[in-house]
């Protein structure tokens, strides 16, 4: 992912814009990692960069996990509002990759845009 992407993605984590669901402090950032099965610990500094020096340093897979634990409604207790902005969201961003979200009943699924 290019780094456009990548910032507008910690946007998305961290919850610092309009559009994004839910705010989350430093450890809720990390909890939020642990959950997408990508334990990594907040040290403490500016929540945003961390985040994104954090995505930069992750492999493909582990961003793939990242992308899919922020569309999945288990993230925002079943709130379908939150899902939603969540899952357009991520769809303006992944179209410039080539990619889209869409939900499987409650599974997230990273597809091909058409």
């Amino acid at each position: 992912m290019d780094a456009q992407t990548l910032e507008a993605i910690a946007d998305l984590i961290c919850g610092d814009i309009d559009g994004t669901p839910v705010y989350r402090k430093g450890h809720e950032i990390s909890r939020f990692f642990g959950a997408a099965g990508v334990p990594r610990n907040h040290d403490g500094s500016t929540r945003k960069w961390w985040t994104l020096e954090t995505l930069k340093a992750c492999n493909g897979k582990e961003l793939t996990a990242i992308v899919l634990r922020l569309a999945s409604p288990k993230e925002y207790r079943g709130d379908p509002d939150s899902t939603t902005k969540a899952v357009s969201f991520l769809n303006r961003l992944l179209v410039l990759e080539g990619k889209k979200i869409v939900l499987d009943g409650i599974e997230p699924k990273l597809v091909e845009a058409k």
